[in-house]
């Protein structure tokens, strides 16, 4: 809705387009579709435990640029029939310039599915 101001889910919150779930340490997972249509949406903080992001989890987030993952593993990601089965359709209506990942597990982003193609930068 591009009314929304600013959404709080116990420590995770959606405000001024940043989508911060890093204070929801119990979140392991982000559901498929659950940010479908979030347009005003321009940063997303995956926190150290999310291991997984279910198919089209950010589908039609085209203002989305950067994402900060603090995860040392990368997530996997669902693929279906939002994604065509291909894990890379993930991010193909993002316009993302950074995704950010722990410096010393860029490697390990660089090699993975669904990251590899992305503009991965340590930190």
């Amino acid at each position: 809705n591009e009314n929304l101001k600013a959404v709080t889910v116990v420590g995770g919150t959606l405000q001024d387009g940043v989508f911060d779930f890093s204070g929801l340490p119990n979140l392991t997972r982000i559901a498929y579709k659950a940010l479908e249509y979030c347009e005003k949406m321009t940063t997303l903080k995956l926190g150290t435990k999310i291991v997984h992001l279910g198919d089209g989890f950010a589908l039609y987030a085209t203002a989305l640029t950067t994402i900060y993952c603090e995860r040392t593993t990368p997530p996997t990601i669902g693929t279906g029939d939002y994604t065509n089965d291909n894990v890379d359709n993930n991010f193909a209506n993002m316009t993302l310039a950074n995704v950010y990942v722990p410096s010393a597990s860029l490697a390990s982003y660089q090699a993975a599915a669904g990251w590899k193609n992305l503009p991965l930068k340590g930190q």
